[in-house]
């Protein structure tokens, strides 16, 4: 089933496909038995997204859960315009979790990372997971570095107009579209 709609999406003409969080990949067991805070392990999974992102001819965001339940999302184009897009990178859930951004050592220097703007197709565009879209620091963040849009990547078990509402007063805030 996972390849019949990837064949969708490779003759589909869009530029982003987004896993939501927990969402299945092919390599879902990498994602799940991996360390993110480990260059290493960070490395592999960005060679198995960016493989995944060149297959089906467009960029990608997967959402994963590492070893220790750490929640993340990998973004990955195989295609990046190399000085003026972004190939991979990748953010950490802050609230609501187990295993947080904030615990994680040399948490000031890793921020800067997980809040640089991600670039495709002249798009700023930002990401946060779950939770974390409804409080202003994290998309406030990105807010003050122009970003276009804020991808926030959700499992499920939301009450979704409530979740509008928040998304909404995010992107008021920030001048931008989440």
């Amino acid at each position: 089933e996972f390849k019949k709609a990837m064949a969708v999406v490779k003759e589909s003409d869009i530029d982003l496909l987004v896993f939501p969080e927990f969402s299945y990949v092919p390599f879902e067991e990498l994602l799940s038995t991996s360390d993110i805070d480990k260059t290493e392990d960070i490395e592999v999974i960005y060679k198995e997204c960016m493989s995944l992102s060149k297959e089906i001819n467009c960029a990608v965001i997967i959402g994963g859960r590492d070893a220790y339940g750490t929640i993340y999302s990998v973004y990955a184009n195989a295609d990046f315009i190399e000085n003026e897009e972004t190939d991979c990178t990748h953010y950490v859930k802050h609230t609501a979790t187990q295993f947080s951004a904030f615990d994680l050592d040399n948490y000031s220097e890793k921020a800067k990372y997980f809040f640089s703007p991600i670039y495709l197709k002249g798009y700023a565009i930002g990401m946060t997971i779950c939770n974390d879209c409804t409080h202003s620091l994290f998309s406030s963040m990105y807010g003050v570095q122009g970003v276009d849009i804020i991808i926030n990547c959700t499992g499920g078990n939301v009450v979704y107009d409530k979740w509008h509402k928040y998304t909404q007063s995010r992107a008021i805030e920030n001048s931008c579209y989440t």
